[in-house]
């Protein structure tokens, strides 16, 4: 298996050793959770101004006494859908929908956060780290472990560029790494 399928694995076995079970994990463009199929995705490309944002917010919302360095922005937005999973029971299909409706037409980052929904898995990941520290810093040294061989590997680096060179050209394609199976 290859760097990326080996980091999504090991996603998928840490979220079934901290209780969550049946969720798969795939990398991508942006973090996202997909609730229809039960799958996170994990954002491999690095968007500054929405970690900015996500960084403030946690800090006026956050964990108290928490500084967010870059990884921990990585390992919050991926707990964030986690935090959807574990909280889509406290919401109806029709809230759900309308909350997708209201995301299209949002570009403040702080308004988007405030939905419901949104909110809901922040909070979650924000009571989660405050109570489970030792896991918390576990799953940020496999961010930063898997991260650092994603990056390392030039066969991954190189569809990651050719992938936002299709995006620069306007086309829309997804961002899935094809790697040999060893």
């Amino acid at each position: 298996m290859g760097c990326v399928k080996n980091f999504n694995t090991a996603l998928e076995i840490w979220l079934g050793h901290n209780g969550i079970a049946n969720i798969q994990v795939h990398e991508g463009a942006d973090f996202c959770y997909f609730y229809e199929t039960h799958k996170i995705q994990w954002g491999m490309i690095v968007n500054e101004k929405l970690d900015h944002d996500f960084a403030e917010y946690f800090h006026e919302y956050g964990v108290e006494g928490m500084t967010l360095d870059k990884m921990d922005i990585v390992v919050f937005s991926f707990l964030h859908e986690v935090g959807h999973v574990m909280t889509l029971s406290n919401f109806t299909e029709e809230e759900m929908r309308l909350d997708a409706i209201f995301k299209d037409d949002m570009h403040d980052s702080f308004e988007y956060w405030d939905l419901p929904v949104e909110l809901a898995a922040n909070v979650w990941a924000i009571k989660w780290v405050e109570t489970h520290k030792k896991e918390y810093q576990v799953l940020y040294n496999l961010f930063a472990t898997g991260l650092r061989a994603i990056y390392d590997d030039k066969d991954v680096m190189e569809q990651i560029n050719d992938w936002m060179d299709d995006i620069m050209d306007g086309e829309d394609v997804d961002l899935i790494i094809d790697e040999d199976d060893d």
